[in-house]
């Protein structure tokens, strides 16, 4: 007798996929999911948190409309816009692995070209066909922002945040806490903030490649504000998990939704 799945699990490296035809089971052991290419992955039902790839080099989504769905002709337009580039596809793809849910998908013809890009997060699913909010823009560039490695090179990421398809908690195979993304890409100007995690998380993400939250985060494009456990920057769950983080000062700065990126350990 197959289950109902509590919680998602991530073949690891989803961000390297390009277009690709999804086929989903549920397996019987509580907690599984077959994914991408027939996978088996695997996420502790209620602990919270997922797994995610990362590679964005740079996550620029001008030229997208936020007042407008996803699927509308004026919202992911599919002449000009994000699909009119290479970089543009591969922001647009993230993009919608962010806001829509596993399952879930938006294709557009280019030409004379299909392209197809699949939902995995599920933070916005209602951009699909309506408007995105502020606090859709928010989730959505708070998981932008987390994936953008401005190498290009795909490094596996447990991640956390207070948003319902996502939740709160820790993997042991990925134990370090890098640090914690948000902002708003689409504002004018856009903003790009991050709080540092741990010493170990920041050693293990250069280790392993992450190149956004080293000695030179504003090559990428980010602003840095110390630590996440600075007082007030965050608010602070358990002690433990950062959330609703502020900009600026962190006793007077606005908050926002925010998204926290945790490593393994570097290979001995």
């Amino acid at each position: 007798m197959r289950r109902r799945i509590i919680m998602v699990g991530l073949v690891l490296g989803l961000g390297d996929l390009g277009a690709c035809d999804l086929e989903r089971e549920d397996d019987e052991r509580e907690g599984f999911r077959v994914g991408y290419g027939g996978t088996l992955a695997y996420a502790e039902p209620g602990t919270g948190g997922t797994w995610l790839g990362n590679g964005l080099q740079k996550p620029d989504v001008s030229g997208l409309d936020p007042s407008h769905g996803l699927n509308a002709g004026n919202g992911l337009k599919a002449d000009g816009g994000l699909l009119s580039t290479p970089e543009g596809r591969d922001v647009a793809r993230y993009l919608v692995e962010c806001a829509l849910p596993l399952g879930d998908s938006i294709s557009k013809k280019v030409g004379e070209e299909k392209l197809t890009f699949h939902g995995f997060l599920g933070l916005a699913p209602q951009w699909k066909d309506e408007g995105c909010d502020q606090s859709c823009q928010e989730w959505v560039s708070a998981c932008l922002l987390a994936r953008t490695n401005a190498s290009g090179q795909s490094v596996d990421l447990w991640v956390s945040a207070a948003h319902p398809s996502i939740g709160l908690g820790p993997s042991d195979d990925y134990p370090h806490y890098e640090a914690t993304f948000y902002g708003n890409l689409f504002a004018d100007p856009p903003t790009m903030f991050f709080c540092r995690g741990t010493e170990e998380g920041e050693v293990a993400a250069m280790a392993n490649g992450r190149t956004c939250t080293g000695q030179t985060p504003e090559d990428c494009g980010f602003t840095t504000l110390g630590s996440c456990f600075e007082p007030d920057r965050c608010e602070l769950v358990d002690g433990t998990y950062a959330v609703e983080c502020a900009d600026g000062d962190p006793a007077t700065g606005a908050r926002h939704h925010s998204l926290s990126t945790y490593v393994s350990a570097p290979e001995q």
